[in-house]
């Protein structure tokens, strides 16, 4: 196989648009440990050519390599699966996970396109059409401000603002997204790679830019603060406190003493975390909480209360929390 090795570069530079190399596993005469070895090599391949467009792939043995075979008069004695395809089906159904490649259109906007591997991770593959822009190029021709809407995606939601100026419907959305704290993320940053908090920050700001009426509605948050700094952190409870004044209720998870102490109720459980906790230690308001001994919750808001060491009391009551949860494990 190493000859192999050797004319790949050469195809390359011979200027082929790509490689992509089937390894065929499962024959009859194939050993375990030749089964192992080649997925192995197909593992080599795929790193020593990593980013230059060279695709090795895992084949499962299909039975029409040899139509002329007697492996064909009764394949399931060999523990193989009968198929009923042609040659052509067979090579369309190995081909098809290439499609990014092959099919200009394949990609659908994302960038890239997911190739299944046997044996091995999912490779994502550049579009080799839109060079992960997600866009054609006529579509990129097109600017305003001199960007196109790649680059415009690329801005963050500040330097949107800036840039959207004039535009007032979207400033206003952009501004709600500010407000939350999201004023770091990029417009057209994928959601799946939001954490938790700013997910549950997205929505808030979804719900103020939809203007639609919070009265009787109720919204729960887990831990939105993660993450965030002292300014953004204040324009967060204050957008909570619109969403009060306006009619909305909301119920947070939350550990951060500038959050509870502007709670209207607190309700503390304890005295642990996980299964050393859910015994109800105080409820009420913050200040009524911030008087109850047994509470942990209670004696941090007091420290808060009393005007220092608010971030100290914050850092130490998310480590004790943590701490909880690994003697609880």
């Amino acid at each position: 196989m190493d000859e192999m090795e050797e004319w790949i570069p050469r195809a390359l530079d011979a200027g082929v648009k790509g490689v992509m190399i089937w390894f065929f596993i499962g024959m009859p005469q194939q050993s375990p440990k030749s089964v192992m070895e080649t997925v192995e090599y197909c593992r080599h391949i795929l790193e020593k050519f990593k980013g230059k467009k060279v695709l090795p792939l895992i084949c499962p043995m299909v039975p029409f390599l040899d139509p002329g075979s007697r492996f064909f008069e009764h394949p399931e004695k060999h523990g193989y699966k009968v198929y009923h395809r042609t040659l052509e089906e067979h090579r369309q159904a190995m081909v098809e996970p290439l499609a990014g490649i092959l099919d200009p259109l394949a990609c659908k906007g994302a960038g890239e396109e997911l190739v299944e591997m046997v044996f091995l991770a999912d490779v994502a593959l550049t579009c080799e059409v839109c060079g992960g822009s997600r866009y054609r190029a006529e579509i990129l021709e097109v600017r305003y401000r001199e960007r196109n809407i790649r680059e415009v995606l690329e801005l963050t939601v500040d330097e949107a603002i800036r840039f959207f100026l004039r535009q007032d419907r979207i400033g206003e959305r952009l501004w709600q997204l500010q407000r939350v704290g999201l004023g770091y993320v990029r417009l057209g940053q994928p959601a799946t790679t939001l954490s938790g908090g700013e997910a549950q920050r997205l929505k808030v700001a979804r719900e103020l830019a939809a203007n639609r009426a919070v009265a009787r509605r109720l919204y729960i948050l887990d831990e939105p603060t993660v993450g965030l700094g002292l300014s953004e952190l204040a324009r967060l409870v204050d957008v909570l406190d619109e969403l009060v004044e306006a009619g909305g209720s909301v119920l947070v998870v939350e550990h951060n003493l500038e959050v509870i102490a502007r709670a209207d109720w607190v309700i503390d459980l304890g005295p642990e975390a996980a299964d050393a906790g859910g015994t109800l230690m105080a409820e009420g308001p913050p200040e009524a909480v911030a008087a109850e001994e047994r509470s942990h919750t209670g004696r941090y808001l007091r420290t808060f209360f009393d005007g220092g060491r608010a971030a100290a009391a914050n850092d130490e009551l998310r480590e004790g929390d943590r701490y909880g949860d690994e003697r609880a494990g």
